[in-house]
């Protein structure tokens, strides 16, 4: 039986830290994620309005900016 080094230990807590920052990166993604879905399913259901004035919007923009 090897008993495990300092080494050894430090190195699976940093992997452990790793994998911990990995799942709460994805679950952070899911949560951006719904939220944009929902935002898009209620301009959707608002109409082209939103869209024809966001539109309009970057126009001006681009014209001021070239």
């Amino acid at each position: 039986m090897s008993c495990a080094t300092e080494e050894d230990v430090k190195e699976y807590f940093k992997v452990e830290e790793q994998e911990r920052l990995k799942q709460k990166q994805a679950a952070w993604s899911w949560d951006h994620m719904m939220n944009r879905m929902e935002d898009l399913e209620r301009r959707e259901a608002a109409g082209r309005g939103e869209r024809r004035t966001r539109t309009r919007r970057n126009l001006r923009r681009r014209r001021l900016l070239h």
